[in-house]
């Protein structure tokens, strides 16, 4: 188990701390660079378990790694910045990019600051997996996003394979459902939201809803949640609608 010290108390205080204009996107990156906070003292105290019982001939490693240790602290992210999902994943961007610069001005983690990667997955899948690639190879040591469910779930096996703590916004229930180590979600799960719609209809008198639903991994699991908790709710029948999510960007958001 991983505690962190007393001296690094007030930093993650800070992090948690209510904050005027905080988006609930700004908070997530926050805990990224917690995740990656943690993982940094891990590693500095295996590393200093390392250097006490290693000879001397180790020296020259032990010296580029405590250069290394001085550097940036590099935090991953995979975003939508173009695609049917551009809205969600600007905005997402945005609130990382504002967070990380209140924690950098303010000196940053034990006096490195933090170096924000972004990389746009385009709203597909494919790309995300070769974006995750490119973050590994750029030494990241936490990851934020993708907010595309099935970007998220094509990456899952890669991020726990690279244990890289990876704090997604995306909403499928899969990523966390069996519990992985390295990865968590910051949306709610459909089987909260549909236990929620299900029973403001009961309550309301209602029993017949019409669904629409994609086929990206959300719209599925969404729609599978649904049905599957109807059953508790026997005054409520479903009608089905189905459409399946086109290549082009989709009048989804309000920009008012």
């Amino acid at each position: 188990m991983i505690e962190h010290s007393g001296g690094n108390r007030g930093f993650f205080d800070s992090l948690f701390r209510p904050k005027r204009r905080r988006s609930q996107k700004s908070a997530v990156v926050a805990l990224a660079v917690a995740s990656a906070s943690l993982l940094l003292a891990a590693c500095g105290s295996s590393s200093t378990a390392s250097s006490t019982s290693s000879s001397s001939a180790s020296g020259a490693g032990t010296t580029a790694q405590s250069a290394a240790a001085k550097g940036p602290i590099k935090i991953g992210m995979i975003t939508s910045l173009t695609g049917p999902y551009t809205p969600l994943g600007t905005n997402d961007k945005l609130g990382a990019e504002q967070e990380v610069n209140a924690i950098n001005s303010a000196g940053g983690i034990g006096g490195r600051k933090i170096d924000l990667i972004v990389e746009d997955d385009a709203t597909n899948p494919t790309q995300a997996v070769v974006d995750f690639k490119t973050l590994q190879s750029d030494g990241v040591v936490a990851m934020v996003g993708p907010v595309f469910s099935s970007a998220c779930m094509a990456i899952i096996s890669d991020v726990e394979a690279a244990k890289i703590p990876a704090i997604d916004t995306c909403a499928d229930d899969s990523q966390v459902t069996p519990v992985r180590q390295y990865v968590f979600m910051t949306p709610p799960t459909t089987s909260i939201v549909g236990q929620q719609l299900l029973a403001y209809m009961k309550y309301k008198g209602l029993t017949k809803m019409a669904v629409a639903y994609d086929t990206t991994a959300f719209g599925e699991a969404g729609w599978n949640e649904m049905k599957l908790l109807a059953s508790d709710y026997a005054s409520v029948s479903s009608t089905v609608a189905r459409f399946r999510l086109p290549p082009l960007r989709l009048p989804l958001f309000s920009r008012a």
